[in-house]
């Protein structure tokens, strides 16, 4: 989104005005919904797959 909230041009010629199909194409990515957070030396963070990673 730009600071308009508006699509940024190149999402926008790609997915027009269809917000599902953008969004259907962040799922497809695996993009990182969650807010991450460390724990003893462990990154932690949510994808849209709905698992949960760790990473050392």
């Amino acid at each position: 989104m730009d600071e308009k909230g508006k699509l940024k041009t190149n999402l926008q010629q790609k997915y027009g005005d269809n917000i599902n199909r953008l969004f259907a194409a962040y799922l497809q990515m695996g993009s990182i919904f969650s807010t991450i957070w460390i724990e003893h030396g462990t990154l932690y963070f949510g994808a849209a797959d709905g698992a949960i990673y760790a990473v050392e």
